[in-house]
């Protein structure tokens, strides 16, 4: 189903209008620090932001973030990215130092500095930081999902051997997601004619995290969009929940559809006698005269 999903949306983003910012140089994804000094003190905590610079619309970007040296990534803020729908999520992934993402711009984007996603890290020990996007790829909102090579440069972070006493607050976020209204289908191309759930909606705080999907009284289960259904017909409630990175939740109810709406056909043929019915009784009538 991811395959799946990589289809809709890259076709439907190639064909949204961009809103362009005149930008010189070629375009390049890369990790920035707050501030001008790259020094960091023993066991601080700070945050580094990729960000997409283009002059040139880009609807599609990649890659794989590496970091090196002594430090440890506490927590990914997605919140205020340009990314529109992550095909491949931005997760801490437990004693790896490497976090692969991939995500679509629906409209595309062009301008100086793009925010991809935030990584809040804390240095561990004295030595020298690292932080690395690799494998970088793009494309081009123009129609065609043009191929465009993404320059990248690393981030260099000096770690001092001074203890930091400052204890910088990780993101607070109490809000949910935002309100959203998923979409029940019949896919009769790659899944046989059963039932899909397609969902998706947005967190300005700490960015969406996971989704989850409950069939009637059913367990809630991990989904991506779009989401198979088990049921069929569609006669119990469909609850999907969106899950931001801080754990607050905002859930979306669609209600059990009607007769008309899971077998079209069904309801024609119904129709269809109805109106049989009707003639034949109007036929015998007038001969009855």
């Amino acid at each position: 189903m991811k395959i799946y999903w990589i289809i809709i949306i890259f076709v439907f983003a190639l064909y949204i209008p961009s809103q362009v910012r005149a930008v010189a140089g070629d375009p390049q994804l890369f990790f920035t620090k707050k501030g001008t000094i790259q020094n960091v003190k023993n066991g601080e905590r700070f945050s580094v932001d990729l960000v997409l610079s283009s002059s040139t619309p880009i609807n599609v970007v990649n890659g794989i973030v590496d970091i090196s040296g002594p430090a440890e990534v506490e927590q990914i803020i997605t919140g205020s990215s340009i990314i529109s729908q992550w095909i491949e999520p931005v997760q801490i992934r437990k004693d790896i130092s490497t976090i692969p993402f991939s995500g679509v711009v629906f409209g595309g984007y062009a301008g100086d500095i793009g925010q991809v996603f935030t990584l809040v890290l804390k240095s561990k020990n004295p030595g020298e930081i690292l932080v690395t996007v690799k494998n970088t790829q793009g494309y081009i909102n123009d129609g065609n999902g043009t191929y465009i090579a993404l320059k990248s440069a690393p981030l260099k972070i000096n770690v001092t051997s001074e203890d930091s006493h400052i204890v910088s607050p990780v993101i607070q976020d109490t809000t949910p997601p935002e309100e959203f209204s998923p979409e029940v289908y019949r896919d009769s191309v790659l899944t046989e004619n059963k039932w899909l759930v397609s969902f998706i909606t947005q967190d300005k705080g700490s960015g969406i995290e996971r989704y989850m999907v409950k069939e009637g009284s059913g367990d809630f289960v991990d989904a991506a969009s779009p989401y198979v259904l088990k049921s069929d017909p569609i006669n119990e409630e469909i609850t999907v929940r969106a899950i931001d990175r801080l754990g607050n939740m905002r859930d979306a109810v669609v209600t059990p559809l009607d007769s008309k709406e899971q077998n079209p056909y069904i309801f024609l043929l119904f129709v269809a006698g109805l109106l049989l019915v009707s003639l034949t009784w109007r036929n015998k009538t007038k001969i009855k005269k």
